[in-house]
C-alpha cells in the first residue's frame, strides 16, 4: 500500500505492514548482506515496477530507468548518431567534391535500425499499456523524418527531448 507520502508499506503475512526500508533489509539479510544493507525489487499485476536499494540510513530508490524509458533513449541516441554521421559525410561531401560512401552507409544504417527498434519498442509497449497514443505519434513522426539527413537529426533530438520529458507531464 501506498502512503500519502508516496511510500510503500508491506505486509508480511503476519498481520502488520512494515516500511519499505524494513522491507529492502529483510531482503538483504536473508541474502546474507549486513543488516545495513538491502534491496527488493517487486512487479505488479499490471506491469507496475517499484525497486529499492538502502544503503545505511540512504534510500536510494530514484533509479533512472523507473522513471525513464531508457530502452528508447538508447535507440534516440543511436538514430541521432546515425543521422548526424550521415549528415556531416554529406557536408564532407559537399565541400570536398567527393561523396563519404562508407560514413553515410553507415550513418543511415544505425539509424534505420534505431528507428525501427524504436518503433517496435514503443507500439510493444503501446500493447502492454506501458506506452501511450501521444508516443505512438511522436515516434510515428520521427519515424517518417528520420531517413532525411539534417531534419532527420533534428527529429532525433525532438523525439529525444519528448522521451525525457515524458514522464515529467501529469497524465504523460
Amino acid at each position: 500500500m501506498h502512503t500519502g507520502e508516496g511510500r510503500i508499506l508491506i505486509d508480511m503475512g503476519y498481520s502488520h505492514l512494515v516500511p519499505e526500508a524494513e522491507f529492502a533489509r529483510f531482503g538483504g539479510h536473508w541474502a546474507g548482506w549486513s543488516p545495513e544493507y538491502g534491496m527488493y525489487h517487486l512487479q505488479g499485476a499490471n506491469g507496475e515496477r517499484w525497486a529499492t536499494a538502502i544503503s545505511g540510513t540512504q534510500m536510494l530508490n530514484d533509479i533512472p530507468c523507473n522513471t525513464w524509458d531508457c530502452v528508447a533513449i538508447g535507440y534516440d541516441l543511436a538514430a541521432i548518431g546515425g543521422n548526424a554521421l550521415t549528415s556531416a559525410s554529406l557536408a564532407g561531401a559537399l565541400s570536398s567534391g567527393g561523396l563519404t560512401l562508407t560514413g553515410i552507409a553507415a550513418g543511415t544504417t544505425i539509424n534505420q535500425t534505431a528507428t525501427a527498434a524504436g518503433l517496435a519498442h514503443t507500439y510493444r509497449g503501446l500493447g502492454t499499456g506501458k506506452a501511450s497514443g501521444m508516443d505512438a505519434l511522436v515516434v510515428s513522426v520521427t519515424a517518417v523524418l528520420n531517413p532525411f539527413p539534417f531534419v532527420g537529426t533534428v527529429s532525433g533530438f525532438v523525439q529525444l527531448v519528448y522521451d525525457l520529458a515524458d514522464p515529467l507531464i501529469p497524465g504523460g
